[in-house]
């Protein structure tokens, strides 16, 4: 489509499968199939459809299970991440942060 893509997409993108990747990716715009996602560390696992919502519950709880200090340490990993995106919110809406819900993702 010939579209930028924000720099806060861009910097997620190379956190989840390295800036090599994250560039081939990015200025093709590729659309990736499920074992290419895998591949490439998009995604962690592929699961049958049936199995989607069984496979969702069961990573839920063992992610509650663990201490807080691994969200606290994900909070502190995605913080570059959540300050581009707070940026480009108030560039675009006048809006201060991307709130607990985006640093949640």
């Amino acid at each position: 489509m010939g579209l930028t893509p924000p720099a806060w997409l861009l910097e997620m993108c190379a956190r989840a499968v390295g800036n090599r990747q994250a560039e081939r990716l990015m200025q093709q715009g590729l659309l990736l199939g499920a074992e290419e996602a895998l591949r490439v560390g998009f995604v962690d696992e592929i699961v049958a459809h049936e199995q989607l919502l069984h496979s969702a519950v069961a990573r839920a709880v063992a992610l509650v299970a663990l201490p807080s200090a691994r969200a606290e340490t994900k909070l502190m990993q995605r913080e570059p991440v959540v300050a581009l995106a707070d940026s480009a919110l108030a560039q675009l809406f006048g809006r201060a942060s991307a709130g607990p819900n985006f640093r949640a993702l």
